[in-house]
């Protein structure tokens, strides 16, 4: 029960890059232009370093590349004078650019902030794949109301990974991804497929066990996870282990709020308790 999607995101660095390029790519063209007089060919090329920096970084990226470009084209016009007809076209020629390439901007940053709302209703977590907070909620509200007309029960994991912090302090937050990559990968292997797993966020998960109303099944199930990523991060030298609270539900509880309160307490207690624990409790 998920549905994926393809998210990427860029660190500080990449953006930058990507940012230098543009601006460079701007630079070069505005004296291509002003060598070769081209008024056409190699003046639509602005159009690319400001597609690429407002797609790939964000639209203030795109606009202070689109203003970079304004200013060079301008520069240029100005320079060369004494070659158009009127010497108010430069002007009449800037006010047009800059009303293109400014609305350009704010089209394409509407068109993907559009796109990744798409993406967050499809309910996918763009970093590990599995289901987010929204699609959770819509999953456990129809279990819920399933649990309701059939009076099935079922368990809910809240899972928090200690000590997580330390990993992107030491090694940096590239290397806590992958973490939470493996961590995801790692459980969605251990679990069945009837079970609602997904990330709440940082580095919160939970999962909802579909009809498994007793305890001891509960916790074996998250033990064989529990187990797994304990091997992993043994071989990886991560000094990060699971805190798991286990709710068991022989009554439905009235929301999808009230269900991950009560497992995200319960999370807290194994936390409490000195981590690396798994605790349940049975709701009735």
């Amino acid at each position: 029960m998920q549905v994926k999607i393809i998210g990427k995101k860029f660190s500080y660095s990449s953006k930058l890059f990507f940012f230098g390029l543009g601006v460079i790519f701007t630079l070069i063209n505005g004296f291509v232009i002003y060598m070769t007089r081209s008024e056409l060919a190699f003046s639509m090329l602005y159009f690319v370093p400001i597609i690429m920096t407002t797609w790939l970084i964000n639209k203030e990226a795109g606009y202070l590349i689109a203003i970079i470009s304004i200013i060079s084209w301008f520069a240029i016009d100005m320079v060369i004078i004494k070659e158009f007809k009127s010497p108010i076209v430069p002007y009449i020629n800037g006010i047009f650019r800059s009303s293109l390439f400014l609305f350009m901007v704010f089209i394409l940053s509407e068109l993907k902030k559009n796109l990744d709302l798409q993406k967050e209703l499809a309910g996918t977590d763009s970093l590990t794949g599995i289901n987010n907070r929204r699609a959770f909620f819509i999953l456990a509200e129809a279990e819920i109301n399933r649990a309701v007309r059939f009076k099935n029960s079922f368990s809910v994991a809240y899972i928090d990974l200690d000590n997580f912090k330390s990993i992107n302090d030491r090694f940096g937050h590239d290397t806590g991804d992958v973490l939470l990559r493996m961590v995801a990968g790692t459980i969605k292997h251990n679990i069945r497929s009837t079970d609602v797993f997904a990330r709440l966020g940082g580095d919160e998960f939970i999962i909802l066990f579909s009809e498994v109303s007793k305890s001891e099944i509960a916790c074996v199930l998250a033990g064989r996870f529990q187990s797994s990523l304990k091997e992993i991060m043994k071989k990886n030298e991560w000094p990060v282990t699971l805190s798991v609270g286990i709710a068991v539900y022989k009554k439905v509880p009235a929301s999808v709020d009230e269900l991950i309160k009560e497992s995200d307490s319960i999370m807290y207690f194994a936390k409490q308790s000195g981590k690396d624990k798994i605790k349940h409790k049975i709701i009735e």
